[in-house]
């Protein structure tokens, strides 16, 4: 893969404040929003800087598993310490630990559907946000168990899909109904989902993040086997970058910028794929 990209590093000695990269978002105005183990920074390209977001807040989290940039032109974090979510409005960080009363516990998922709707997921459930805050989301009587919950995205038909380890769910008119198998009509990959071939949980293992590039390709960050892409070309195999090229094979987001450029964080840096 490397042959077809210039690849660019970062880690400490670059200015990253920490080598433990979780998530990743673009804003509005070209920045790449770093969400770290010890909090969020921002990038232009050239130096990163530190964002107090919660700074002044008794229960707030340094652990940002998620990221979402709206576009409102809000920034989102998720964490995965104290559990809740961030909001970064014009400069001003508002809190969020509930739903109406009910935990969002830890977040490792932030959506912006094609409506604008902003969703949330992790180990305590689905939450949709509202304005009047947070709301916890089910299928009829029965709420999502935040353990199964595997990724959250919009398909290339603009169709929200929840792919869960029970099957995959699908947004009609704000009512969530289970899809049969390949109603979504994009292939994502997310974490060892059923929507995938075997392949990914028999030679992948678990993935953390994944993307469709603008050429239709793959890319996915895996817990322990590195970076992996697929070609668009249906009958491709996965190829994979691993630590003899980046910092580490644990991979934990991955993000197609507005250039094309695909941002790749791990446990031991940040990097950029850069098409030659």
């Amino acid at each position: 893969i490397l042959s077809e990209y210039t690849l660019t590093s970062w880690s400490e000695d670059d200015g990253l404040p920490t080598v433990r990269v979780m998530s990743l978002a673009q804003d509005l105005n070209g920045y790449i929003w770093i969400g770290t183990a010890t909090g969020l920074v921002r990038f232009d390209g050239v130096r990163f800087v530190s964002v107090p977001a919660t700074e002044g807040y008794a229960n707030a989290g340094r652990v940002i598993a998620a990221l979402a940039s709206t576009r409102d032109g809000d920034i989102w974090a998720g964490f995965a310490d104290v559990g809740g979510v961030a909001r970064i409005h014009h400069g001003k960080t508002s809190l969020y630990h509930d739903a109406k009363g009910e935990e969002l516990g830890f977040i490792s998922i932030l959506h912006e559907d094609t409506r604008g709707t902003l969703w949330a997921a992790g180990p305590s459930g689905l939450f949709r946000f509202r304005s009047t805050g947070w709301e916890s989301v089910g299928i009829g009587a029965v709420q999502f168990d935040r353990t199964t919950i595997l990724g959250v995205f919009n398909d290339v038909d603009g169709q929200l899909c929840v792919v869960t380890s029970g099957g995959i769910f699908q947004d009609h008119a704000d009512d969530l109904s289970k899809a049969a198998l390949g109603a979504c009509s994009e292939l994502k990959p997310v974490k060892g989902s059923s929507a995938v071939t075997h392949e990914l949980n028999s030679v992948l293992a678990s993935p953390f993040s994944s993307v469709r590039d603008r050429h239709g390709n793959i890319w996915l960050g895996t817990r322990g086997r590195g970076l992996c892409r697929r070609s668009s070309d249906v009958d491709a195999g996965w190829d994979k970058i691993t630590a003899t090229d980046i910092s580490s094979d644990a991979v934990w987001s991955v993000l197609e910028d507005k250039e094309g450029n695909i941002w790749v964080g791990t446990l031991a840096g940040l990097h950029k794929l850069t098409e030659r």
